[in-house]
């Protein structure tokens, strides 16, 4: 078994009743919010996509030397129902309609998934795991 495997057995989920989010799904969220920064560019950069990106280890940085809290502490998600995209497997605020569900994240129309016992109860619902694109 690869130390990577062994890894991943032994961690938790944040949310255990939803399924994992895919590391695509991840990426279009970060590159989305890098899309609403307004960043300073050095001339020295290669572009201004390569200059975002580096910028998010000073922001790392910032979010590390915070105190410890709650993931949900002071989110939308935190105070109100959390549901899950059937589709890219985003963490979405619950819509009034879980049959009218759109993603914040992806824009997929569908019902939403609730939160569940555990991740096998998604599987025997039908649920299929698919990666997000960008």
């Amino acid at each position: 078994m690869t130390n990577q495997k062994q890894r991943l057995e032994t961690l938790e989920l944040r949310r255990p009743g939803f399924a994992e989010t895919p590391v695509q799904t991840m990426l279009l969220d970060l590159l989305i919010t890098l899309h609403r920064w307004n960043l300073r560019i050095p001339r020295t950069a290669c572009c201004e996509y390569h200059a975002a990106v580096r910028s998010l280890s000073e922001v790392q940085q910032c979010l590390l030397e915070a105190g410890c809290k709650s993931m949900d502490e002071g989110s939308e998600i935190g105070e109100r129902q959390c549901v899950q995209c059937p589709e890219c497997f985003a963490l979405n605020v619950n819509a009034e309609d879980l049959n009218n569900f759109r993603c914040e994240l992806c824009g997929c129309d569908a019902t939403a998934l609730q939160e569940q016992g555990s991740y096998m109860s998604l599987a025997s619902q039908g649920h299929v795991i698919r990666s997000a694109s960008i």
